[in-house]
């Protein structure tokens, strides 16, 4: 497993069926990184296995940045190319990832 430094492993969420989270900084289904913040966010290496879906509980006011490295994901109702950024408003809260025949990351 991929180690944070001095930290200790990556820990991992799994939250739904073919869907797991390495939870780099922050929380995710009470399972939380070793790693302390300054300011509240999270960083999220989520990998979604072909036709599983998963909802973030965005926190009401963040920003949120989704970039797909491997495959191609729907967000709520955009498809996000492989290698493409979404972002998303303070406004919206939770965050509905879901991909079909491919495994996504």
């Amino acid at each position: 497993p991929t180690e944070v430094h001095e930290r200790g492993p990556v820990p991992v969420a799994q939250p739904s069926k073919g869907v797991t989270v390495r939870v780099v900084a922050g929380e995710v289904d009470e399972v939380s990184s070793p790693i302390e913040t300054y300011s509240d966010l999270a960083i999220l290496h989520v990998s979604l296995e072909p036709g599983s879906s998963w909802t973030w509980p965005k926190p009401v006011g963040w920003t949120c940045l989704l970039y797909t490295r491997r495959g191609e994901a729907m967000v709520a109702d955009e498809k996000l190319p492989v290698h493409h950024t979404a972002t998303l408003t303070r406004s919206s809260s939770d965050v509905t990832i879901s991909v079909d025949s491919e495994k996504a990351e």
